[in-house]
């Protein structure tokens, strides 16, 4: 899917005749376009949220919020956590959000830390078994009572970081997918016209700021030249 953004992109551009987008800036657009677009999802889900209370939301295709979620649920992934210690699990590099955490069939209650720190001293609301906590603190989790059972996380990931690979042929950058360090655009398909829009919209402004910048300096070297024939 890249490389067929870039394609539309590069000729959308040049149907502006903007000029030649760079690799380097192709990178940028699409790896901030991909973010813009993962956290307009996460704000609308609240928003979706907020309609189906007051019953505005649709129903079956119409379901709005649903549809959001599981667009969001192309990131979603699950490991198992073992521990470091009795206390404290290490988390995913890449992990956004945490939704679930298990021990077995039993669901730990994600709480705040501060809250986490206030049970540990509450003997008549401590955590159970049977009722078992968790609060997330940096890259680990600490769960409360102590456990050296294995956890079952579910959570969001972060996306990839998209990369167009290239080489160079003639002076043209060609696209090279078998390079070590490509990524195709990490995002559901039907997503794709929007990043389009989004990457489009950054490269223009970019392409036309550059065409100014260009223009100025040849009326400068211009001045230059005149004034060096007096």
């Amino acid at each position: 899917m890249i490389d067929d953004l870039y394609v539309e992109a590069q000729a959308q551009l040049n149907k502006e005749q903007l000029g030649y987008l760079k690799p380097l800036y192709y990178n940028s657009f699409i790896r901030s376009g991909q973010i813009k677009i993962v956290n307009k999802m996460l704000t609308d889900v609240k928003s979706s949220v907020r309609k189906a209370n007051w019953m505005l939301d649709g129903k079956d295709f119409a379901n709005f919020s649903e549809k959001t979620r599981q667009l969001l649920e192309y990131y979603s992934d699950e490991t198992n956590l073992v521990p470091v210690t009795t206390e404290i699990f290490t988390l995913p590099s890449n992990l956004s959000f945490i939704e679930n955490v298990y021990i077995g069939t039993t669901k730990l209650d994600k709480i705040t830390y501060s809250d986490f720190l206030m049970l540990q001293g509450n003997i008549y609301a401590s955590a159970t078994t049977c009722d078992p906590i968790c609060s997330k603190v940096g890259v680990n989790l600490k769960v409360a009572p102590p456990t050296t059972e294995t956890l079952q996380l579910h959570f969001l990931r972060q996306p990839l970081v998209p990369k167009w690979t290239y080489v160079e042929a003639d002076g043209k950058a060609m696209f090279d997918p078998t390079a070590n360090d490509f990524q195709d655009i990490d995002l559901p398909e039907n997503l794709y016209d929007e990043l389009l829009s989004l990457v489009v919209e950054k490269a223009s402004i970019s392409l036309r700021e550059l065409n100014i910048a260009q223009l100025a300096n040849q009326d400068q070297a211009q001045d230059e030249r005149v004034e060096n024939k007096q």
